[in-house]
């Protein structure tokens, strides 16, 4: 009887710390963490992504394989730069970028389905062409720091 109830209690704790990869959204804000956990990419249907307040220096690229990533918040951070996997996110619509080290501004315009994009406190290099650089649709907020730009400005690409 001892052995059986043993078993049973082995069981449930195993369970107990299994994770739930089926989860639609995952806070990991205000861990400390400097990049993402391994198991990051068995998240499959996670559509909501909370980084911020972290220590990230570089963009999390494993991002990349979250096929339906649909909000990212990476505010507050230390990144520099932006990397051109993030245009693997094709259903991302939010994305936070605020409070970064970010230089450069990488061209946005093939991720069609990204609604808003928010990039305050930024060290942003060349401003010229920000809105020239994001989806006809998008949002860019930008803040103070920032001149506005008219999308008249912006050249159509062929």
């Amino acid at each position: 009887m001892k052995k059986v109830l043993v078993l049973i209690s082995l069981m449930l704790v195993s369970c107990a710390s299994v994770k739930n990869y089926d989860v639609i959204k995952l806070d990991l804000s205000n861990k400390e963490l400097e990049e993402l956990p391994e198991d990051i990419d068995k998240y499959v249907n996670l559509k909501v992504l909370n980084l911020r307040n972290n220590k990230f220096k570089k963009f999390p690229t494993q991002v990349s394989s979250l096929p339906n990533l649909e909000k990212l918040l990476l505010s507050n951070n230390n990144i520099g730069s932006m990397p051109k996997e993030i245009l693997d996110n094709k259903k991302l619509e939010v994305l936070y970028l605020d409070g970064n080290n970010i230089l450069s501004f990488i061209n946005l315009k093939p991720m069609e389905n990204l609604k808003l994009i928010s990039i305050s406190h930024n060290p942003i290099r060349s401003i010229e062409s920000l809105e020239c650089m994001i989806p006809k649709e998008a949002q860019i907020l930008y803040g103070i720091e920032f001149p506005t730009i008219k999308r008249s400005d912006c050249k159509e690409s062929n």
